[in-house]
């Protein structure tokens, strides 16, 4: 399955919508690189971040798939 990462980019709101959580989660989660769906950046020595997130890479997290493209439960689906 081929999977957009760079395209159509959607604001946090909406990737947590599509994800069923709270926004701040989906930041929280983003910041400590444990959401694959796309970047939390923050320039150095400045407090905020930017978020580039693309619904090709939310879509591929829902359906089990991780960044590069291969089922996270991958025992699974090979058993």
């Amino acid at each position: 399955m081929k999977v957009n990462y760079t395209g159509d980019r959607i604001s946090v709101g909406e990737a947590a919508e599509m994800l069923g959580m709270n926004p701040q989660r989906v930041r929280v989660l983003m910041q400590r690189g444990k959401l694959p769906i796309g970047i939390a950046d923050r320039t150095e020595g400045d407090k905020s971040y930017t978020y580039y997130i693309y619904r090709g890479r939310v879509t591929a997290f829902l359906n089990g798939l991780d960044l590069m493209g291969t089922f996270r439960n991958e025992k699974e689906q090979t058993t």
